[in-house]
């Protein structure tokens, strides 16, 4: 069956963790003890709020420099102790810059 399915362009896998990133990375994080993840570039929140559906209940730093994606991403991490978020922009030197913005902000 998976020979035929293979032909016509489908791949058969099975769902568990090592197939699938959304599975793995939960399974990670706990495997590996992790307290704490820093989600730089963190836009509205959508990735964050995705590990704490997967059960991460530990710390996340979220960082996003743009006004409009901060305004979202602080909605969503409002009520939550565990998931503080910054209102700045990585970069290697302290400084100023221009900010470009992804015509889809993600």
């Amino acid at each position: 069956m998976r020979s035929l399915l293979r032909r016509a362009g489908i791949d058969v896998v099975a769902y568990e963790p090592r197939n699938y990133p959304h599975l793995r990375r939960p399974l990670l994080l706990r495997e590996l003890g992790i307290r704490l993840v820093i989600d730089g570039g963190a836009s509205d929140g959508s990735w964050a709020a995705r590990l704490r559906q997967e059960g991460y209940s530990h710390r996340i730093l979220s960082i996003e420099p743009y006004s409009a994606s901060f305004a979202e991403l602080e909605r969503r991490a409002a009520g939550d102790d565990g998931w503080e978020c910054r209102r700045v922009a990585l970069a290697a030197a302290a400084g100023s810059g221009e900010l470009h913005v992804a015509g889809n902000r993600q």
